[in-house]
């Protein structure tokens, strides 16, 4: 019976024992050789990952995901935080990515929509984390666009502002600290 290293520090006992308590590490034979991965449930949360060339780098990368969680306990932080302007190209890069399969007019609208962004970005600082973008900064931007079009095109862009935040969420899941305004 043979006990995983990451199981040690923790405590959970064999790799023979149920899977809610107890690392699995698995190897893969391919044609190509064999790969590592690990499956395992640590604190009521699952980790799951493969495609390791060794037996090592899929025990460091268990430990750093268990190291994670317990972190995430505490209240750190053990991520990047994104920036409005990370925000932006990320919803940038989706737009160019829809706008391909679409007609020409979208693509055009999309652009206009992402200088709007570009804008909003600029005023509030594309170095400001998306989490300290708030309600108020918001409504002065809606207001700014309200003196200089109708109020249904401000309401739009608003829109987009917040899509361009669930975006952000979207592809960057790993970011827990990134909420929209309240």
């Amino acid at each position: 019976m043979m006990i995983c290293p990451a199981c040690i520090e923790t405590g959970s006992g064999t790799s023979t024992a149920s899977l809610s308590f107890v690392c699995r590490l698995a190897e893969w034979q391919l044609t190509s050789g064999r790969l590592w991965g690990y499956r395992r449930e640590y604190k009521g949360k699952p980790l799951r990952r493969k495609g390791f060339s060794t037996k090592a780098e899929a025990e460091t990368e268990l430990r750093r995901a268990m190291d994670d969680i317990d972190a995430l306990e505490r209240g750190e932080v053990r991520i990047k935080p994104t920036t409005m302007q990370d925000a932006l190209d990320l919803f940038k890069r989706k737009q160019d990515v829809w706008s391909t399969e679409k007609s020409y007019s979208y693509g055009v609208h999309a652009h206009s929509t992402i200088n709007r962004l570009q804008e909003f970005v600029d005023q509030f600082g594309p170095n400001r984390l998306v989490r300290e973008i708030t309600a108020e900064d918001i409504k002065e931007w809606m207001h700014e666009h309200t003196q200089r079009s109708s109020q249904s095109t401000a309401c739009t862009y608003v829109g987009r502002l917040m899509g361009m935040l669930n975006t952000r969420i979207a592809l960057k899941p790993i970011c827990t600290t990134g909420y929209r305004p309240k």
